[in-house]
């Protein structure tokens, strides 16, 4: 049985190989399960559609973190759950979310650099493309909704409970 809902969006962002990708598939599923209607939103997919898999300097991310919001809100505003699982870490996009989409929660998972270093088996951070918070500051969020350390201490199920006893408890989803 589907619910009716009004659109929202779970953002969860964080710099690379703090499993973001990982708790969203988890958060989508949960949600489909309750009989909500939603969509995953990756970068990295999101990179692959818009035709960018090259383009990691500062302004073309900053770009890229637009066009994804502008995507989320439009789809929050038919009425779809979107867990969308990004880098963006920009206030001024950080911003625009909280004023231009409905039901925005974002959620920031923080990891240590030992911690994303020892996850990295794309090796991004060997790479020699910018690299978002080694190249260039990664501006964390001012007003999370949630915070969640994302080290080896919690699984991905496990951070999904935090994210469920925080924000979807009591809101209809």
């Amino acid at each position: 049985m589907k619910r009716n809902m009004s659109g929202c969006v779970y953002w969860i962002t964080g710099l690379s190989n703090t499993g973001k990708t990982s708790l969203g598939v988890l958060l989508m599923a949960k949600l489909r399960k309750e009989g909500v209607a939603v969509v995953h939103l990756d970068g990295d997919r999101l990179r692959e559609v818009y035709g960018e898999r090259d383009a990691f300097d500062r302004e073309s991310r900053k770009k890229i973190a637009y066009r994804n919001a502008r995507l989320c809100a439009l789809l929050a505003e038919q009425g779809m759950a979107v867990v969308c699982t990004t880098v963006s870490l920009f206030h001024e996009v950080q911003e625009w979310n909280r004023q231009n989409i409905p039901h925005y929660k974002e959620i920031y998972l923080h990891s240590p650099a030992w911690v994303l270093e020892q996850r990295d088996d794309r090796r991004i951070y060997q790479k020699q493309s910018p690299v978002a918070g080694r190249d260039f500051a990664a501006e964390a969020p001012q007003f999370p909704d949630l915070v969640l350390e994302s080290d080896h201490t919690r699984s991905p199920e496990q951070l999904l409970e935090l994210v469920s006893a925080a924000l979807l408890a009591g809101s209809g989803t």
